[in-house]
């Protein structure tokens, strides 16, 4: 795998758990993967909070986190690396955590 952004041939992109663990391929942009997770959660944070306030926000990052669990065991499982940087569910899970207790405005 080179830095992170190339698909591994190994992983199907039918694979469920490398769309949970690049939070739908945002893991897979290239330089920075970390800041495009977080980039990615923002949209889904906005509606959450929209809808259920800082609680639900709370709710789901630890929903996401405990897939996150799951998926990410799989997924390094296929590819073979220990913490692979396109993996950015957790960075979804710590952006909607901390922004559960900012207002949304």
């Amino acid at each position: 795998m080179t830095q992170g952004r190339v698909l591994p041939a190994k992983v199907s992109r039918a694979e469920p758990a490398l769309w949970l663990v690049t939070w739908f391929g945002a893991g897979l942009l290239p330089k920075m993967p970390g800041t495009w997770g977080a980039l990615a959660a923002l949209p889904f944070a906005w509606a959450l909070a929209s809808i259920g306030g800082g609680w639900l926000l709370i709710a789901a990052a630890a929903g996401v986190f405990a897939v996150g669990l799951w998926a990410s065991e799989r997924y390094m499982r296929i590819v073979q690396i220990h913490d692979p940087s396109t993996v950015v569910i957790d960075e979804v899970a710590a952006q909607w955590l901390t922004l559960a207790f900012v207002p949304l405005d």
